[in-house]
């Protein structure tokens, strides 16, 4: 039997005509003179079953009657016609305030809200204690509520309501007046409820929210229901037929579909949504406080059937959100942008692309792996790929057993200062994450007025598996020069050697380091465009995102080796206290060889993480090597002869247990090394790998 009927059910208000309500309709002049009252029907003729442990979300426009109806099944107000069935202990958060006397203090509030909510004196005194824990008033609670913030008001309004054990728990938009950590902390609180097998009856106008916390979704249109369903169904109902207006257009071309929704876009492949609720959306961090794009207040300013142009302006920033979107072929394209009208402390931008969990796998640049099952007990989000300095493609799959089409993402033209990584969600939310993330260099001053780029995201569904395979095989080879039958791969400031998929370098891998102001700035920390064929070979440049200069790489083959070199682009006078060229090998090498001497070397040390030098000869030198039982050996040649060089051997700390061959270039008597603005030739080597039967 059903915990909550409602059958046939209208409720109707006057309507007051401000002034005229004395001498107009409804006025006693008006009855007087038999005019009739007119009435507006909140809800009109409404029929609806909830089960017992059922959450359902009520959504439609303000006036739609989402809020009557709540009060209805509270029983705050009575319905004109039909009737309201409810069992079970019912908690409601409707209004905010309800029920609270402004000279008591928060605590006595608590015991005056759950007296009203069914619970006695001695029940409130077993769970007073988690009740203000869980508020995190802390100790306003003694002081009188007419003290308090509307933020304060709400969590202990929520706290109250869910440690009452209601058997339905009624929640309107109340939620939305809380800060984000207590947003989050509630709609956590929420989960746990609805794990519990309480029935919940929700409102809110935030449709992400409603996808994750409800099983079933009603839209009501002026006091009609005229859809229900799955979630997914009816928000999609909601969006397509009831929320044609200023900040809502559609898009499709072929099997393709978006969906710019206030702030989000939704993606669709053969009428099958792609995304989550949580769709492309992007936020702005501003003094630890996320602004999201679906808080703006957006309008569509240009719209074609395969395009459209959006404008989002923030309610509590100076800030305008501008969005494109266009469908191209087979992909779906959004350039997103800000501008501010004044100067403002923005610490970092976010744009977000949610997908469901039900896709499992991923390729992210040259690595591969599985996205971990989201648990109940996940209430954060956790980094599944750390970002891969200037790699911003990934492609991600689902599970052989679901239908569920790849989807490649790719963001360009984005600023120096971004990453992509791969994120799970918290267990609610229930989504993997592509989250490009752009950090702002803090220079101790605001940031300036102006506009400033996000990136323009490429997003195809539907990936072909072959098309896949070919991606992944020409990202592969623009960044890899074969040398006797060994893979040397280019990317991000690295040099990664393979034998087959057995890499031979670990941990720093062929890298660069240089000693600027007292701080190290390694190659992998630089922003670096994709590696290009040069005529010669392929070669990439790295920009530097704290100092002004430029690194650029060059690597080609000859007979004598692999060719690296490496050239410094000053944007102004620049000093360095020292600068290194080295090499990261497997913990299986054995052996190592500077021109002055030779050696073996040692043991890694458990708890041991200091770096050690095993060479005792520093003179300057223009060779390195190291061999090891079927490894290849690894030579690596200084050819720039003007330049001079010490060669050293280290072994590193144990968590890394790597070999290092390293070239070193230090001023000598000098107190720097000096680079004017310009190109300067930070050295020419040659690298050489020698299958084992070779040495």
């Amino acid at each position: 039997m059903p915990i909550i009927e409602v059958d046939n059910v209208s409720k109707f208000f006057p309507l007051h005509r401000q002034s005229k309500i004395f001498l107009g309709r409804g006025g006693p002049i008006g009855r007087l003179l038999g005019k009739k009252n007119e009435t507006f029907a909140a809800v009109s003729e409404l029929t609806l079953e909830v089960e017992a442990g059922e959450s359902v979300g009520l959504i439609g426009r303000n006036g739609s009657g989402k809020s009557t109806l709540l009060k209805l099944l509270a029983g705050v107000t009575l319905p004109s016609e039909g009737t309201v069935r409810v069992g079970g202990r019912v908690a409601s958060l409707l209004e905010l305030g309800a029920g609270f006397h402004p000279m008591l203090t928060g605590r006595e509030n608590v015991y005056l809200n759950a007296g009203i909510l069914g619970m006695r004196h001695a029940q409130v005194d077993k769970v007073i204690d988690s009740i203000i824990e869980f508020s995190g008033i802390g100790d306003f609670i003694d002081q009188t509520v007419d003290t308090y913030s509307s933020g304060m008001y709400v969590r202990i309004a929520f706290s109250v309501a869910v440690h009452v054990n209601p058997d339905i728990f009624l929640v309107d938009e109340v939620l939305a007046v809380g800060d984000e950590e207590f947003q989050r902390k509630c709609r956590t609180m929420i989960g746990s409820l609805r794990e519990q097998g309480k029935t919940i009856v929700f409102v809110s106008h935030d449709l992400g929210t409603v996808h994750a916390l409800c099983d079933r979704v009603v839209l009501l249109h002026h006091g009609k229901m005229i859809s229900r369903g799955t979630p997914q169904t009816t928000i999609d109902y909601y969006l397509r037929q009831v929320g044609h207006e200023g900040g809502i257009h559609t898009m499709a071309s072929g099997a393709v579909e978006a969906l710019f929704s206030h702030g989000r876009i939704t993606v669709f492949k053969d009428q099958k949504e792609i995304t989550t609720a949580g769709g492309l959306c992007t936020q702005i961090l501003v003094m630890g406080t996320y602004h999201e794009s679906t808080s703006a207040d957006w309008q569509i300013v240009d719209r074609t059937p395969t395009s459209c142009t959006a404008v989002g302006t923030m309610s509590r920033l100076p800030v305008t959100l501008h969005c494109t979107v266009w469908i191209d072929g087979g992909n779906i394209c959004a350039r997103w942008s800000w501008k501010q009208s004044q100067e403002l402390s923005v610490e970092a931008v976010y744009a977000n692309c949610f997908l469901p969990a039900s896709y499992t796998r991923w390729y992210y640049g040259l690595e591969k792996g599985e996205f971990p099952v989201i648990q109940p007990d996940d209430l954060d989000w956790s980094i599944v790929v750390s970002p891969v300095t200037g790699c911003l493609t990934c492609t991600i799959l689902a599970g052989d057993d679901v239908a569920c089409p790849p989807v490649h993402v790719d963001w360009q033209d984005c600023p120096a200062n971004v990453s992509l990584r791969l994120d799970n969600t918290n267990y609610l939310s229930n989504a993997r994450v592509a989250h490009l993330v752009q950090r702002i260099p803090s220079t101790g001053s605001p940031l300036p007025a102006g506009e400033y780029a996000i990136g323009t995201l490429t997003i195809t569904p539907g990936y072909s598996r072959a098309a896949l395979d070919a991606f992944l095989q020409a990202y592969r080879e623009s960044q890899t020069i074969v040398m006797n039958g060994y893979d040397l791969i280019l990317e991000h400031g690295a040099v990664q050697i393979f034998s087959g998929k057995t890499p031979i370098t670990q941990s720093i891998h062929f890298q660069t380091q240089m000693l600027v102001a007292g701080l190290w700035n390694v190659s992998q920390t630089l922003k670096w465009s994709r590696p290009q064929a040069t005529g010669r070979g392929i070669g990439a440049l790295g920009e530097s995102l704290r100092f002004p200069y430029h690194q650029e790489w060059e690597l080609w083959q000859e007979a004598d080796g692999c060719h690296f070199r490496c050239t410094l682009i000053a944007l102004e006078p620049l000093e360095t206290d020292e600068y290194n060229i080295a090499i990261g090998l497997a913990g299986g090498y054995d052996h190592w060889e500077t021109p002055h001497e030779t050696g073996t070397f040692t043991e890694f040390v458990p708890g041991l993480e200091e770096w050690k030098h095993l060479n005792r000869d520093y003179k300057p030198g223009a060779t390195l090597a190291a061999w090891g039982v079927d490894l290849p050996r690894i030579g690596l040649k200084l050819l720039s002869q003007e330049l001079e060089f010490h060669p050293t051997v280290i072994n590193t700390g144990f968590t890394q247990s790597a070999r290092v061959l390293q070239f070193i270039r230090t001023p000598g008597r000098q107190s720097h090394l000096e680079f004017n603005p310009g190109r300067h030739l930070l050295g020419e080597f040659v690298l050489t790998v020698e299958p084992p039967h070779e040495q």
